[in-house]
């Protein structure tokens, strides 16, 4: 009895078994099934247009490179489709269709298929390919077609060299449209513009003004905007390390002399500054018009151009030379003569405008001309080291003649570019001791700007 009974256990718990094995088995069969219909079926011409990214073009020669060209493993709606051959086995353009032979892999199925794409702009007849036409830069032109093209505009203007620009070399930087029956643009294929060329072609009113002929039409003018004076403007190379050597003060009081150290133009050109369009900028620069003339000087362009780059004001903490001078030595010693030794800060303060302007200044060079340099304007400093006097002179400052430090005139403009404009001074230290008068004094303000810290020590004999 206990023989049966066990037996009975046995076969109860194997028949339990077999059972959920089954049941285990059915999801899974039932979704390997799901899936494998899921990746029998071919990609749509849908989800190709998705791969080739071209679901929204109506190029039709955009859509033709992409699908020449991409490759890649892309994610079309959550399946892997790649694409291992395409060849493209017509093309109309007159009605707007790509047919296309696709080889690849969608998910896990391979396949081979013909596909059509349509609805690409179609082209109008040849005979409103020009009624309708228009020309554009291309994007990446558009914004600075003078600067970013390499159009020998200056040949074809200046030179006269009018057979320069043909379709074939503008081609590279222009796209052309024409308007079709539908009003939508229709783009110049390279075959279209094969068959266009341009006939008649002047330069008008900041344009490139033209006539096409389209397999033998003749269209109307067309103008492509081009400013002839940003084109020019950029054959005027600035010095850059020139003008880094140079404070922009002096520079700007002087630019009629100094100008053409400071930019550069090839030999083909003349260049002149229009005396009344300089203006001084925030930022530390120069604003100005300049001509380009030919070297008979005919004016080709005149354009606005800005010296930028300058040294700033702080240079001078390592430039800026303060000294004593007899003069000021004989000054102290009357001034001074009843003072004890000690701190004399604020008595030397009251009288600084006075004495001041009997302080001698410089500025430190390395060498100079003495053909262009007096000896009577160099300061010979300790260590071999050399310095250009400052002088005083008026200055104009929005109408008013006011105080300045700058070197004299020379012929050359040798260190022209400082000028120091109503300095502001002020005494930090002042102690007369053992015969001497020694002072910190510091510029704090010059040419309308603040400075940090320009600190110099004077010495003065008692």
């Amino acid at each position: 009895m206990k023989k049966m009974i066990l037996l009975l256990s046995i076969n109860l718990l194997l028949s339990c078994s077999k059972d959920k094995e089954l049941n285990d088995l059915k999801p899974d069969d039932k979704t390997n099934m799901t899936t494998d219909v899921v990746v029998s079926v071919d990609p749509t011409e849908e989800e190709l247009m998705k791969y080739f990214d071209i679901e929204s073009t109506q190029d039709i020669d955009k859509a033709a490179n992409n699908i020449t060209t991409i490759r890649e493993s892309k994610k079309i709606e959550a399946k892997e489709l790649s694409v291992k051959e395409a060849i493209i086995e017509k093309k109309d353009v007159e009605q707007g269709i790509i047919i296309v032979k696709v080889s690849g892999k969608f998910a896990t199925k391979v396949f081979s298929k013909a596909y059509t794409f349509s609805n690409f702009v179609q082209k109008p007849h040849d005979s409103y390919m020009l009624s309708r036409a228009n020309v554009s830069w291309k994007p990446e032109f558009e914004k600075n077609p003078e600067e970013l093209t390499g159009i020998d505009f200056d040949a074809f203007y200046r030179l006269n060299k009018k057979d320069l620009i043909t379709m074939e070399y503008l081609s590279k930087w222009i796209n052309i449209h024409a308007v079709n029956r539908d009003q939508k643009n229709y783009k110049f294929t390279p075959e279209d513009l094969k068959e266009t060329e341009i006939v008649e072609m002047k330069y008008t009113d900041r344009g490139l003004n033209f006539k096409l002929k389209y397999k033998n039409k003749e269209g109307k003018e067309i103008n492509l905007h081009f400013d002839k004076n940003q084109y020019y403007k950029t054959k005027v190379i600035l010095n850059k390390e020139e003008i880094k050597k140079r404070y922009v003060q002096g520079t700007f009081q002087h630019l009629d002399v100094i100008f053409e150290d400071l930019v550069h133009v090839p030999n083909e050109f003349n260049l002149q500054l229009i005396h009344d369009g300089k203006r001084l900028e925030n930022g530390n620069k120069i604003s100005c018009r300049l001509s380009l003339l030919t070297r008979g000087d005919v004016e080709l362009a005149n354009f606005e151009y800005y010296f930028e780059g300058f040294k700033p004001l702080s240079d001078l903490s390592k430039e800026l030379v303060v000294q004593t001078t007899s003069e000021l030595n004989q000054y102290m010693i009357r001034y001074l003569i009843n003072t004890p030794d000690g701190n004399v800060l604020e008595k030397v303060k009251k009288r600084l405008h006075s004495w001041v302007k009997k302080v001698e200044f410089g500025v430190m060079i390395k060498d100079y001309n003495a053909q262009i340099v007096d000896e009577g304007s160099i300061i010979h400093l300790p260590n071999n080291q050399l310095a250009l006097k400052l002088y005083e002179e008026k200055v104009n400052l929005y109408g008013n003649s006011v105080y300045a430090l700058a070197p004299r005139r020379n012929r050359s403009a040798f260190r022209q570019d400082v000028l120091l404009i109503n300095p502001y001074f002020q005494i930090n230290s002042a102690v007369k001791k053992q015969g001497k008068l020694i002072v910190e004094l510091e510029l704090y303000n010059v040419n309308e700007q603040s400075l940090k810290n320009l600190k110099r020590e004077i010495e003065i004999e008692l």
